[in-house]
């Protein structure tokens, strides 16, 4: 190995420095690319935490709203009864009676008016509170949107884990050609590269690629039936249907408001779904950022 011509040891020097200039371009900076993308699933979560909050709000009003509605069915019912009472029979009645079967239930209509004024300004709420949560859904999907094509990181993580590999093969030669690794203040660098470098995998940048998919999905989806959603709970509080007491008007009431709760529900486990995903590419990019991490501080 004495007898190497100086030139040949050169150039297995030469090339070892500049596979290791290589992989400090291109390996380095990776976490900053991957923190990127998990920064967007992070406002993403919040987005579909306030979508969830919005969904749960409206379907408690709804409930609420179908609890007055039932209250005025009931006092309804009551007033009908006290109408349909006749002459003999109010004479018969005792004072007793006389207050709980006649008076009392006609006293109940300014009740009623407080329970629809209720019921109404309940239904303003859930309308409301579903054009939020359509909002929401929409802003998710556009964020989402921007991650769900990480084609450029996968081709920089391949490039450095292909580097790396050619690092190693250099190593390789490097000893076979006799070079004397202490001769060189690199040679416990390339070791660390080699030892924390270039074990990221594409497949978890595909992962996220899948999820973010999936949220932009939901997020459209949610999007879709909350509109609907407020048109239905809007439509309830038109004069036409909010004070049509009928019993064919009361039942198409009914309808509507079970309609747009089951929107309500269904936009706010759209946000729960779109939170879990999002939650799940948190937990993917730390590990991703935590490698390309330890491989950076190795390449300074």
């Amino acid at each position: 190995m004495a007898m190497m011509p100086m030139s040949v040891m050169a150039d297995t020097v030469a090339n070892m420095v500049a596979r290791l200039e290589s992989v400090r371009t291109v390996c380095g900076g990776i976490s900053d690319d991957i923190s990127r993308v998990t920064g967007i699933a992070k406002a993403n979560t919040a987005v579909n935490a306030v979508g969830a909050a919005a969904g749960g709000g409206a379907l408690y009003a709804g409930i609420k709203k179908s609890s007055e509605n039932q209250r005025i069915q009931e006092l309804m019912g009551q007033i009908k009864s006290a109408a349909g009472a006749n002459g003999e029979r109010v004479a018969s009645m005792s004072d007793d009676q006389f207050l709980d079967d006649i008076i009392t239930p006609i006293a109940e209509i300014a009740q009623i008016q407080e329970s629809v004024l209720k019921s109404m300004k309940l239904t303003n709420w859930r309308t409301g509170l579903m054009i939020g949560g359509a909002a929401t859904h929409v802003a998710s999907a556009i964020m989402a949107g921007t991650n769900k094509n990480q084609s450029d990181l996968i081709q920089r993580i391949t490039a450095c884990n292909e580097l790396v590999r050619d690092l190693s093969d250099a190593r390789n030669q490097f000893q076979a050609a006799g070079e004397n690794p202490m001769d060189h203040a690199w040679w416990g660098q390339v070791d660390n590269i080699l030892s924390w470098c270039g074990n990221i995998n594409t497949k978890d940048i595909e992962k996220i690629e899948r999820r973010m998919k999936t949220v932009m999905g939901t997020g459209i989806g949610g999007a879709v039936v909350d509109i609907a959603g407020a048109g239905v709970s809007g439509a309830t509080n038109t004069a036409k249907v909010a004070l049509d007491f009928s019993q064919d008007g009361l039942q198409k009431k009914q309808n509507m408001d079970t309609a747009a709760n089951v929107m309500a529900g269904v936009g706010t486990a759209a946000s729960l779904t779109g939170t879990g995903f999002n939650v799940s590419i948190l937990s993917l990019g730390k590990k991703l950022i935590n490698q390309a991490q330890r491989c950076e501080e190795v390449l300074k």
